[in-house]
């Protein structure tokens, strides 16, 4: 930029783009989507990050580091925190805006244009992942006083609103940390599900308190924003206490092109990954959400995900349903305390040949990724069952 700024000519930014486009990536790793949901825990932590190194050549050689386990939507390196020290509880009322597809925008007297941009993007990242497109097709961190002509937009403007010219649903003034919702705004309701909202922000904010740093606070919005999409593509029948907490939200959410989207997508996902049975998502999600599973219910689960994954790229699919932020594999692996014998079996037997087609693969050991309680109740219980 510094470079952009001090010969701002067509040709100087031609010949970044050319550089840029002739970046060496032959040996950068691709990942799958659920390879870097699973390696995303290295990754987000304040220690080892997974990058991938390599130099762009402009005038002189840059070092350049690019993170292997981020989304698409994820641009460039915004801070959730920032937000949440700015608008406190309110940034509730900032996330279901941006979850419902409202049109937000953000505005601040004497706000520098990388801080109304970086702001932008950051409130993309309230949820996504595990929604797509919202930094990619919604987000407008810098633009004019006329609006985009998107639904659901996200933007930024440093000048003075025009009421007639800049329609907006949601308005977040940076400088005074307010936020306000349009009188004329329709189905945004927040009363009928504040209660579980403000719950939640009980937990972002212990967290924030406690200097947990920005890793955690967007695991936490990752749960959160993926408990309510699992909720909203199930049937009522399928979690009722969780539709029930949320069914104003589901409602309005169900009308949005987002989750139109995501809804064609985790379908188009679940018949290409488990082509015998597409049902295996929900299983997985039953385990995270329900306690209340029958005897019969387990033995099917474990059985179904048994018969469907024979090969270790399989076992990477399903991780992906059980990610750090929901406990990793402990919904998987907490029924090896169930009171009946033959769910237990079929827990070690399931992890076992799991572990076995892992290692087979060269892969790191499966069971490892138990947490040390869990580990130990499994190596326990082997011995009881496989050897």
């Amino acid at each position: 930029m510094d470079i952009f700024n001090d010969n701002p000519s067509e040709e100087t930014l031609k010949g970044l783009c050319d550089s840029l486009n002739s970046m060496d990536l032959s040996s950068m790793p691709k990942l799958t989507a659920a390879q870097i949901l699973h390696l995303r825990p290295v990754s987000l932590l304040d220690q080892v990050k997974l990058e991938y190194k390599t130099t762009i050549n402009y005038l002189q050689s840059y070092n350049v580091r690019i993170p292997l386990t981020t989304f698409p939507d994820e641009i460039g390196d915004h801070e959730l925190s920032f937000l949440l020290k700015r608008f406190g509880s309110d940034i509730m009322t900032l996330y279901n805006a941006v979850l419902l597809c409202k049109r937000v925008v953000f505005i601040g007297e004497d706000i520098s244009t990388e801080k109304l941009s970086s702001s932008v993007l950051a409130a993309c990242c309230l949820v996504t992942p595990p929604m797509s497109g919202v930094a990619t097709l919604r987000a407008f961190p810098y633009c004019e006083v006329s609006y985009p002509k998107v639904p659901g937009f996200v933007a930024g403007v440093l000048q003075d609103l025009d009421p007639g010219n800049f329609a907006w649903d949601i308005m977040c003034d940076l400088k005074t940390g307010k936020i306000t919702v349009h009188p004329d705004v329709h189905d945004f309701d927040l009363s009928k599900f504040s209660s579980v909202d403000n719950e939640f922000y009980q937990k972002i904010n212990f967290y924030m308190i406690g200097d947990y740093g920005e890793a955690k606070i967007r695991s936490l919005f990752m749960a959160y924003t993926q408990q309510i999409l699992d909720v909203a593509i199930t049937e009522r029948e399928e979690f009722p206490k969780e539709y029930d907490k949320q069914e104003a939200r589901i409602l309005t959410l169900r009308t949005t092109s987002a989750f139109h989207d995501y809804h064609k997508e985790w379908k188009k996902k679940a018949y290409n990954i488990f082509p015998n049975d597409s049902q295996i998502p929900i299983y997985a999600m039953r385990l995270r959400y329900r306690n209340d599973l029958t005897e019969a219910e387990l033995l099917k689960i474990f059985q179904k995900f048994k018969d469907n994954i024979k090969v270790a790229e399989a076992i990477d699919e399903l991780l992906a349903f059980f990610p750090s932020s929901f406990g990793g594999l402990t919904p998987l692996a907490m029924p090896l305390f169930n009171p009946s014998q033959a769910v237990v079996k079929s827990v070690v037997i399931l992890l076992s040949s799991f572990n076995d087609l892992k290692l087979r693969a060269g892969d790191v050991n499966f069971v490892s990724q138990l947490n040390p309680f869990l580990l130990l109740r499994y190596e326990r219980l082997y011995k009881t069952f496989m050897i």
